[in-house]
């Protein structure tokens, strides 16, 4: 099967990636496998010193990215051992999501990578410092109503205790 090995300096948290020094190489699989965690074997006397300087690939056969830890065999035989990057390999499909979006990197770069207008601000993980101004107030309605909150600007969240709820609970 056919792979492409690549050299990336990339950091594995980003959706691209630079891919430099592309090589295309014929491989196996070795032994049992999967497509998320593959282990291929290669032989090669095109790149012998240089092997172990690449670090990703691609297998256009299984439709993924990966990060390749290259382990030398023995004279000219190389066996990859690959974990799909899902970043890379999906990168047009989760550039099409629409999606909610809690937090995004923002270098300052006009193109952004997610649009900043479906950012919703109000969604808080606790990294952002956000003001809390607490204060409790009881007011007793007297005959149902109490006019002053009627001309209050602020914003309230009533909550309603009963006697029975008061007497039971202290």
């Amino acid at each position: 099967m056919e792979i492409v090995l690549y050299k990336t300096k990339s950091a594995s948290n980003k959706l691209d990636k630079s891919l430099t020094d592309s090589k295309k190489m014929e491989g196996t699989l070795r032994n049992e496998t999967n497509l998320l965690h593959p282990t291929i074997r290669i032989h090669t006397k095109e790149l012998d010193g240089d092997m172990t300087k690449y670090n990703y690939a691609r297998i256009k056969k299984f439709g993924r990215y990966y990060y390749a830890k290259v382990n030398p065999v023995r004279s000219y035989i190389w066996d990859l051992e690959l974990h799909a990057d899902p970043l890379y390999s999906f990168r047009e499909q989760i550039r099409n999501c629409d999606a909610i979006v809690i937090k995004q990197e923002d270098d300052g770069n006009k193109k952004a990578t997610v649009k900043t207008d479906m950012t919703n601000k109000m969604l808080n993980d606790g990294s952002y410092k956000v003001a809390v101004n607490r204060g409790t107030k009881i007011i007793n309605f007297e005959n149902g109503e109490d006019t002053s909150i009627m001309k209050s600007n602020n914003c309230y969240i009533l909550t309603v205790i009963t006697a029975e709820e008061v007497a039971n609970n202290g």
